[in-house]
């Protein structure tokens, strides 16, 4: 089965594991270092957290995709990832965290992006969702009302149920981020967002962002890619990198309130956002506030979300097998040498299993 390259799995830190995932990574990371430096010198560039993530992640999937033979497909994974993250001196690291939401096709539009253009890598990641991230609808309008300072309508009630609170995300999103290491993580809910803003009190829109952490809403978003003639996936793409974007470029770049079929539509009315999915574009004022060093990039990755589809398999990595990509020695050094430490006990059986 394969192996989804851009695939990061969270597992809280815990002061009480005596064999934390930090001392894990080390030794995959001795492993590898010593089957093929210049992987390992690549891998040692990266930043502590992400590095402990990626390594841990891929060795675990590997496992889970295919059993004892997990060495194959993860030791080429590494070098497919490490060399995207290599096409230029930085590169900026997207997680996309669905939130209850099911976009099964998503590693491929990820890939897709990724695959296209240098200055951003999207990886999505799987994470158990903590309690009290997800709004439940007692507490959404228990909020409004502490903000609005008065009661609410029978409308209003019922038109906020399906709501996530932004600021319930964002102060648990940002420890999430911190240890998986990426510099921004999207949280994909299947509500709408409600955020608190200069003293007013939005609800039903698309999206939000506060520092590094940005939530998007898949509220309906399936039927507006069905009537736009798009796929879900694409859809729930389209809006993270709008938020995405704005992210980057504050105070420059914002949502205008006209919506005109432009990324960067604000939809209050969230069935105009139909036009825009169907001819992804920015209109030349928006893309002039997006900062040089991101326009090309911005652009391609427009085109890529133009042109998707499930059926273009082109360019992916599925297109051959993963245990080509790298040097059957190198797999066999290092599938030996897990094996001497799996017999010593060194490790033990949950060193590889997915959380």
């Amino acid at each position: 089965m394969k192996l989804p390259p851009f695939t990061l799995v969270h597992k809280r830190m815990s002061l009480h594991d005596p064999r934390s995932a930090n001392d894990l990574a080390d030794r995959k990371m001795q492993l590898i270092s010593e089957a093929e430096p210049q992987l390992g010198e690549s891998l040692a560039s990266l930043k502590q957290s992400f590095r402990r993530t990626l390594l841990n992640s891929t060795f675990a999937l590997a496992q889970a995709y295919d059993g004892p033979e997990y060495f194959d497909p993860a030791v080429p994974n590494l070098k497919f990832v490490v060399s995207d993250l290599e096409r230029q001196p930085k590169v900026t690291t997207i997680g996309i965290w669905e939130l209850g939401t099911n976009a099964g096709f998503l590693p491929r539009v990820i890939e897709k992006l990724n695959l296209a253009q240098p200055s951003f890598t999207f990886f999505k990641i799987q994470a158990a969702i903590p309690a009290g991230m997800v709004s439940q609808p007692a507490r959404v309008a228990s909020w409004v009302r502490e903000n609005l300072g008065r009661s609410l309508s029978k409308s209003e009630r019922e038109n906020m149920d399906n709501n996530i609170i932004a600021e319930d995300f964002f102060k648990r999103a940002e420890q999430v981020r911190r240890e998986v290491g990426v510099d921004y993580l999207i949280g994909v809910a299947s509500s709408m967002v409600a955020t608190e803003e200069e003293g007013w009190v939005l609800w039903n829109y698309f999206s939000d962002s506060s520092g590094r952490t940005i939530l998007a809403s898949a509220y309906e978003v399936y039927e507006f890619a069905r009537k736009a003639g798009r796929t879900f996936e694409m859809a729930v793409a389209f809006i993270a990198i709008g938020q995405l974007l704005v992210t980057l470029n504050r105070p420059r770049l914002g949502f205008h309130d006209e919506d005109r079929g432009c990324l960067f539509d604000k939809n209050e009315l969230r069935a105009n956002i139909v036009s825009a999915l169907q001819k992804p574009h920015i209109e030349p004022g928006c893309l002039s506030l997006i900062a040089p060093k991101y326009r090309k990039a911005t652009l391609i990755l427009m085109d890529v979300l133009h042109k998707y589809s499930r059926e273009d398999e082109s360019d992916l990595q599925g297109g051959s097998s993963p245990a080509q990509l790298a040097d059957n020695q190198t797999i066999d050094m290092i599938r030996e040498r897990i094996l001497q430490d799996m017999q010593s006990q060194l490790l033990s059986d949950s060193f590889l299993k997915p959380r």
